[in-house]
This record gives structure tokens, sequence and C-alpha cells, in this order.
């Protein structure tokens, strides 16, 4: 599945989060937007981060945090 990202905002399956990098710690973070709860991912290496960030919003998806929100296009 391809991921897109612009402006620190990354993308998978529609849905949106942010990217963002804490260079002292040497690692990738970010959240979901879009939602009510508050859903956090990361990961040392960016292939973590992305596998991070696509079971974050699988599991928001399987969780019906999505269910009524109306996709945007990046």
């Amino acid at each position: 599945m391809m991921l897109k990202l612009k402006d620190n905002i990354i993308e998978y399956k529609g849905h949106q989060g942010t990217f963002e990098v804490d260079w002292t710690n040497k690692e990738f973070h970010g959240r979901l937007l879009g939602i009510d709860a508050i859903d956090v991912y990361g990961g040392s290496t960016m292939k973590e981060f992305e596998e991070a960030f696509m079971e974050a919003v699988d599991d928001a998806i399987e969780d019906g945090y999505y269910e009524n929100i109306e996709l945007m296009e990046m």
C-alpha cells in the first residue's frame, strides 16, 4: 500500500497523521488526525514508523473511529 507524505502529513487508506522527527533521540513519531482518540505511533527507522502508522490506521478503522469521517484527498 502506498503512503503519501506532504507538509509533514502522512496518508494511508485516505486517513492522515502527522510526521515529526525527534532529532535528539533520532526517532520518528506522529499522531492520527481526524479522530477524537489520541492515537500515537513511532519508530526508530522510517520503515518502523511507516509500519506503526499503517497499523494505527488499520486499528482505528477496525475500532470504528472513522465511521462518520469524510475522507479528504491530499
